[in-house]
């Protein structure tokens, strides 16, 4: 038995089937989880994120000033990661947002989409494309990684693809 002295972020996964949550004792942080502890070093955690199709558990911390994800036993370092971060449906693959001046870029799995003037992540769909809202100037446009896949739009307010990655709306 161990004994931390802060506990962070306890997060289930979407089938009710797994849990996980920060712990810091005199070592430094851990992600303890129903089924493993794991030792890292950071200053800082941040999230906890499970797979949809198979409870793959991720999560993200910053050490020394670099926020990292870890995600199928790979250690992604981030760069100015704005709002959440994406997992899959079976846990390989990471999007997220990164901000950029005055503008924003997308990073689908370690690749940079062009520069917008705003993003509205969507999420991953079943097949692991990652589907996102953009804007450039006034005219909005959906894209499933980095092709855009509708007409311009004047407006778009939000977005939302349902747990299973089937149905966007």
């Amino acid at each position: 038995s161990t004994t931390f002295s802060e506990l962070k972020g306890l997060k289930f996964a979407a089938s009710g089937n797994r849990w996980a949550f920060f712990g810091r004792n005199h070592s430094g942080w851990n992600i303890i989880a129903n089924d493993t502890i794991i030792s890292f070093n950071a200053s800082l955690v941040d999230e906890i994120q499970f797979s949809n199709t198979n409870d793959a558990i991720s999560y993200s911390y910053i050490d020394a000033g670099q926020e990292k994800i870890v995600l199928d036993d790979r250690i992604i370092p981030t760069y100015s990661r704005h709002g959440k971060y994406f997992v899959s449906q079976k846990g390989k693959r990471f999007a997220y947002v990164s901000k950029r001046g005055n503008s924003y870029i997308m990073n689908i799995n370690g690749k940079e989409s062009q520069i917008f003037d705003e993003i509205l992540p969507i999420g991953f769909k079943y097949n692991d494309e990652f589907l996102f809202a953009a804007r450039n100037g006034n005219l909005w446009a959906i894209f499933q990684n980095e092709t855009p896949i509708t007409e311009t739009y004047k407006n778009v307010s939000e977005a939302v693809i349902n747990a299973d990655g089937t149905s966007v709306g």
